[in-house]
């Protein structure tokens, strides 16, 4: 497991991810970078994005089912691209089980699937009626998951990384070009950190869809209404987030600096009255130790 990373903003949805995977059997487990953990399922009347964690083999594989089901469907729901993704890790489970004698118990299979190589975690985002959604799902349980509340997702072995420079660095209604940053800030931080998490770093956006609205038109005294815009599906090309690392890294350095400078001082400051006294008290002792 990796690092997924998921905003909701006031104008679209941001996932952001690492490129490093697990590939092969649980004697030959390897770790794979340059994988794209990020793709776009596109149903019949709309799009979302997808993406994975852990095991690339076999989240791979839930992903091609999932565009595949997607491909011949109609979004009527807000639980429409959820189920299908459901459906999809359903399969995989199932043609993973089918390999293996039917009488094992539940909880085995829960441990199975717990494992890093037969292990994966899929990120679904999407809109519908102009309300945003993300939902994690895994092969443990098959059941997408979601938080009402939430406005940020995290998944994989940097999860805790994550969410903490989240909780410093985001808000509630952020713009999603800001929110981007931030996305690749964070990834970038479980890079350098954390164990198992892989350069290139990969980044999308779903953008909010608009509802219609009316124009003048100057023909007639009555207006008409704007067609609506679905969702727009945009990858960052690599070139932008190399970029925009760069000069994440560069406005961290600075300001560690300066800011570290400032703490110093403050603490300099702040404490020097303590030790002024501890000093004293120091002395105090002694000399009544003395007689």
């Amino acid at each position: 497991m990796t690092l997924i990373v998921g905003i909701i903003c006031k104008d679209g949805i941001v996932l952001a991810a690492d490129s490093q995977t697990t590939k092969g059997s649980y004697e030959g487990a390897a770790k794979v970078v340059g994988t794209e953990k990020i793709s776009v399922v596109e149903f019949a009347n709309g799009s979302a994005l997808v993406a994975e964690s852990g095991a690339a083999s076999i989240s791979g594989a839930a992903i091609e089912i999932f565009k595949r089901k997607a491909a011949k469907k109609e979004i009527v729901d807000d639980m429409t691209v959820a189920r299908t993704a459901e459906e999809a890790v359903r399969e995989i489970r199932a043609r993973i089980e089918s390999l293996y004698p039917k009488n094992l118990p539940l909880r085995e299979w829960q441990d199975f699937f717990y494992q890093p190589v037969n292990n994966f975690e899929l990120m679904v985002a999407f809109y519908h009626n102009g309300k945003p959604f993300i939902y994690t799902l895994e092969p443990a349980s098959c059941i997408p998951v979601t938080s009402p509340t939430a406005y940020f997702f995290t998944s994989g072995i940097a999860s805790n990384l994550a969410t903490y420079v989240l909780k410093e660095h985001t808000q509630k209604d952020m713009d999603y070009e800001f929110a981007s940053v931030v996305a690749i800030k964070v990834v970038k931080a479980a890079i350098d950190n954390v164990e198992g998490c892989g350069e290139p770093i990969k980044a999308a956006v779903i953008r909010k869809e608009t509802t219609p609205f009316l124009l003048e038109n100057p023909l007639s005294i009555i207006g008409r209404l704007s067609p609506p815009r679905l969702p727009e599906i945009r990858v960052y090309p690599p070139e932008s987030i190399a970029e925009i690392s760069k000069i994440v890294s560069a406005v961290e350095i600075h300001a560690r600096k300066t800011q570290n400078k400032k703490i110093q001082q403050a603490l300099r400051k702040k404490t020097e009255k303590v030790f002024k006294d501890l000093e004293k008290l120091v002395k105090r002792i002694k000399k009544s130790n003395d007689k």
